[in-house]
C-alpha cells in the first residue's frame, strides 16, 4: 500500500506499482469531482446574481419610462437628432441633417461616429452610400 504524504500526491511505497497508479487515480478523480462541484455551484452564484441584476435593471428602466411618457416634448420631434438631441433651429443646422435608408433622420457626424453601421432607432444596417443629406 501507499501512503499520502501531506496535501500533495507524494506517495512513500507500501506496495507495488500498480497500487500507486490506482491511488493517483483515484485522487485525480476526486479532485477532478471537487472542481466540477465547485464550477457548478459557482456557475450558480453568478446566475443568480446576474437574475437579480436583470431585475433591478428592469425595475429602473419601468421606472424611467414612467418618468419620460410625463414630458410634454413629443418623442418623434423631426427637427432633432436622435442621437445627440441637438435641435436644428437655423438653416445651418439643417443642412448638417440626413436620413437613413430607413427614414430616420440623424445628424451626418452622428452617423459617421457609430461604430456599427445600423440604425440606432430600428437596426436596420446602412452603408455610407445610403445616407441621404437633406440638403446637399
Amino acid at each position: 500500500m501507499y501512503e499520502k504524504l501531506g496535501s500533495t500526491n507524494n506517495y512513500k511505497k507500501l506496495g507495488s506499482a500498480k497500487t500507486y497508479k490506482r491511488h493517483a487515480l483515484a485522487d485525480a478523480r476526486n479532485e477532478e469531482k471537487i472542481q466540477k462541484h465547485f464550477l457548478v455551484r459557482k456557475k450558480k452564484w453568478r446566475k443568480t446574481v446576474q437574475n437579480r441584476a436583470l431585475f433591478l435593471a428592469t425595475d429602473a428602466m419601468k421606472e424611467d419610462n414612467s418618468d419620460s411618457e410625463n414630458e410634454s416634448e413629443p418623442e418623434n420631434d423631426e427637427n432633432s437628432c436622435k442621437i445627440c438631441f441637438e435641435k436644428y433651429e437655423s438653416e445651418g443646422d439643417r443642412q448638417k441633417a440626413a436620413i437613413v435608408a430607413c427614414g430616420h433622420q440623424f445628424c451626418c457626424g452622428c452617423l459617421s461616429s457609430l461604430p456599427r453601421k445600423s440604425c440606432p432607432t430600428c437596426r436596420t444596417a446602412f452603408n455610407k452610400k445610403r445616407i441621404l443629406k437633406l440638403f446637399p
